[in-house]
């Protein structure tokens, strides 16, 4: 049984997984932030760690169980084998490759873990977020003649005239209006 690439598969759908005899494997997620100090965006990282003390999170004995199609006695002891050959192996070279995760290392009387370089699945730091100056550019026309003008002249007189025509328009809607005398108010002194 290759038990890293059986955590690793876990992993990938809980947040926890326990083994027992080593403890609690968490895939820890680390979304993109931006780095004040050095005026960078760093991308998103995951990785794993292990917590030798705790037990809770899946269980992969029911996983076993449920990959080899045995009973939960079978699973368990399949378990304890691999975990007791990974001990001897730790007690004889100090560590052990677990595929797909990372090495456990014998640290006196308990495991470090050090997880594989995920390094933000080799995604680089974001730098320089100023982009480059647009210039704006006003075509020039030829007229009839070849003489070049900007579509400014073009749109600019019928536009004053436009404004012309409202602002007397408001004008004269802004104006009092003066009442008509008729010839009885005239010759009322």
């Amino acid at each position: 049984m290759n038990l890293g690439k059986n955590i690793n598969s876990l992993l990938r759908r809980y947040a926890e997984v326990y083994v027992p005899g080593i403890g609690v494997f968490k895939r820890i997620h680390s979304p993109a932030q931006f780095d004040k100090q050095n005026n960078v965006f760093l991308p998103p990282i995951s990785y794993v760690e292990l917590d030798y003390s705790a037990q809770h999170g899946f269980n992969i004995v029911h996983y076993i169980q449920q990959q080899e199609n045995l009973s939960l006695g079978q699973a368990q002891q399949i378990l304890d084998d691999t975990v007791g050959s990974l001990r001897n192996d730790l007690g004889q070279f100090g560590q052990v490759k677990l595929d797909d995760l990372g090495l456990l290392i014998s640290y006196g009387s308990s495991l470090v873990f050090k997880p594989l370089d995920l390094s933000g699945f080799n995604f680089q730091p974001v730098v320089n977020l100023v982009g480059p100056e647009i210039e704006t550019v006003i075509p020039v026309r030829e007229d009839e003649h070849g003489l070049a003008e900007s579509d400014e002249a073009l749109v600019s007189e019928p536009l004053k005239n436009w404004l012309m025509r409202q602002m007397l328009l408001l004008g004269m809607t802004l104006k009092p209006k003066r009442k008509l005398q008729t010839n009885s108010e005239s010759h009322r002194i």
